[in-house]
């Protein structure tokens, strides 16, 4: 189903942010450090807004995308990636897509926009966001790959709907 004509996009803004740097690194030790960063999709949930006026805007989504990047020492450290301890670096950063629609949408409809478009539209400001606090706080900037939609039946990228 093509969903995409019952959304436009309102506005995108920074929710929630937490920022966690080890209480046992300096930034000017990193330059003896290999550093291995981990970027991920934390969570993700959806709230139906009831508009004011009914009359000019219909059902309002605000879609909550939380990301997390953590930086670690070398890969051995990745495997202990749960600890808060043994990062280096923590970020987190929660964003918020409003979406107008002029027809209600079925959970199902909004879940798939959630996990494709929405994530579209808020990748950019997280990457921006995580490459800039790095940067301020010392550390070289990760990069941060290109957001690239996978179809889950077989772990490739997804193309435009076939018929």
């Amino acid at each position: 189903m093509n969903i995409e004509p019952f959304f436009s996009l309102l506005t995108i803004y920074l929710r929630e942010s937490n920022v966690k740097l080890n209480d046992d690194i300096s930034p000017l030790q990193l330059s003896k450090q290999k550093l291995l960063g981990r970027f991920r999709i934390a969570a993700q949930d959806i709230v139906e807004v009831q508009a004011e006026d009914k009359s000019d805007l219909n059902c309002i989504y605000q879609l909550n995308t939380t990301f997390e990047f953590i930086y670690v020492a070398d890969v051995d450290a990745l495997a202990e990636i749960q600890s808060l301890s043994s990062p280096l670096l923590v970020i987190n950063a929660k964003f918020t897509a409003e979406y107008h629609s002029a027809k209600p949408v079925t959970p199902n409809d909004l879940q798939q926009w959630a996990a494709t478009n929405c994530l579209l539209h808020t990748w950019p400001y997280w990457r921006e966001y995580c490459q800039s606090l790095q940067s301020r706080m010392g550390f070289p900037s990760s990069p941060m790959p290109l957001f690239q939609l996978v179809n889950q039946s077989n772990n490739d990228p997804l193309e435009d709907e076939k018929k």
